[in-house]
């Protein structure tokens, strides 16, 4: 309102100066009307600076919030200010102009009412944002706190991350050296690592689990070639003795998922661990596994237990640890029907000319047959036999003795003398000339 009431007196008092200094209809000043009574209050020396004064106040004033109103506003008094000039072109009558006067009063009387309720209306509507903004601000303040306690739960999850990450290299980097190693300790048996695939070792056996970390299958490196180079896919062959199975590995692999293999181990333990072996290797369509001693007839015998499971022997032995009673039967009774191997490998500790007296039938039917056969000169001993006639035994069915050289797999033929001093040595025994299998090596 006060803004009404200083713009109205302005306007008033330009127009009664501008009044005073024009010629009333009879010719007399306006000024006249001062002494009168006709006019009141004091009017500026000019109409047309003052409007220009009071828009430019008005527009400083209302520019930053009603710039649209104020523009409306400065057309109307230009329009009022255009007004005057065309009034004072004409030479009208005081009277005239007095009379135009209280029209342009209602006009800009009208106009300030309108800026009024422009600048109550702008008022209200910056309260509207205030209040907007200051809710903003709190969502704003709500958003950070939310995002703060975002990134600190980000940060655990990075650091559980990255705590499971050094976990999993440490167990990462753990297997891969078991994986490389020979040796996987399981418990009460260690896996370990050959080129025919994983055989399981008692960890009781403590001789046998250094022997085979330490060489692996280069236990018997020279007799695992020799096996290999005389069994192909499809063939089969006999394991007698078997023990853990190192050799009876390197025949499945030789003899693939289409030859067939038995293996017979008497000693309960190694049995087990065998089986387990084969089916660590998935081979158990391949290889059969009989639990019993191997002998001239069927029978039930002593097993006596060595201080290494490789030692066991139907032989008494001066170091031994107990025995157990295991069924014996003959290598005819025990091979399945149609069975003719191509090769039969003996290991079982002096008792190699017993199970050579129950295959007869099988040294019938298999003119073509060998054998590997372990020579030791203690088993010897204490059978009370000499190299001669222990070889002239299985010189009796045709067979000839080959010495196995263990550092290349490779044979050479012997005569019982050349037995004389050896303490433990391989022979493949053949019924036929050594051309018969053309992969092996004959050295002389």
């Amino acid at each position: 309102m006060r803004l009404n009431v200083s713009f109205r007196a302005g306007v008033s008092r330009a127009l009664f100066e501008r009044g005073a200094q024009l010629p009333l209809a009879g010719g007399e000043p306006a000024h006249s009307l001062r002494a009168s009574g006709a006019g009141a209050g004091s009017v500026a020396p000019s109409g047309l600076s003052l409007y220009r004064r009071i828009g430019r106040r008005g527009l400083r004033w209302l520019r930053p919030v009603v710039l649209p109103l104020l523009t409306r506003l400065q057309g109307r008094v230009t329009a009022g200010v255009e007004a005057s000039q065309f009034a004072q072109q004409q030479t009208l009558a005081i009277a005239t102009l007095l009379a135009g006067k209280q029209e342009m009063l209602d006009v800009v009387g009208q106009y300030s009412r309108e800026t009024n309720e422009a600048l109550r209306v702008l008022t209200q509507r910056l309260a509207q944002v205030e209040a907007s903004a200051s809710g903003a601000a709190t969502g704003l303040a709500r958003v950070e706190t939310t995002a703060g306690a975002t990134a600190a739960g980000l940060a655990r999850v990075e650091a559980t991350a990255g705590a499971t990450a050094a976990g999993l290299a440490r167990v990462e980097n753990y297997a891969g050296q078991l994986l490389r190693s020979r040796a996987v300790p399981l418990g009460t048996e260690v896996l370990c690592r050959t080129s025919f695939g994983w055989l399981l070792v008692p960890a009781e056996d403590l001789r046998l689990v250094s022997t085979m970390v330490e060489v692996g299958d280069a236990f018997e490196p020279g007799t695992s070639l020799v096996l290999q180079r005389m069994l192909g896919p499809g063939d089969q062959a006999v394991d007698v003795g078997a023990n853990i199975g190192s050799l009876t590995l390197v025949m499945a692999a030789s003899v693939g998922t289409g030859g067939k293999v038995v293996a017979f181990e008497p000693t309960p333990r190694c049995a087990d661990l065998l089986r387990r072996t084969i089916a660590l290797k998935g081979a158990e369509g391949a290889v059969t596994i009989v639990q019993c001693a191997i002998g001239s007839a069927e029978a039930t015998a002593k097993l006596h237990l060595g201080l290494t499971s490789s030692h066991n022997s139907l032989l008494p032995l001066a170091d031994g640890e107990g025995g157990i009673e295991v069924p014996v039967r003959t290598l005819d009774s025990a091979l399945p029907d149609g069975m003719h191997p191509k090769l039969v490998k003996v290991d079982v500790e002096g008792m190699e000319l017993e199970v050579l007296r129950g295959m007869p039938r099988l040294l019938e039917s298999t003119p073509g047959l060998a054998m590997i056969v372990e020579f030791g000169a203690s088993h010897l001993e204490r059978l009370g036999m000499d190299p001669a006639g222990w070889l002239g035994a299985f010189a009796e069915h045709g067979f000839r003795p080959w010495e196995i050289s263990e550092g290349d797999g490779s044979i050479r033929a012997i005569v019982p003398s050349d037995l004389d001093g050896v303490f433990s040595v391989n022979l493949l025994m053949l019924r036929r000339p050594p051309s018969d299998w053309p992969k092996l090596v004959v050295r002389t």
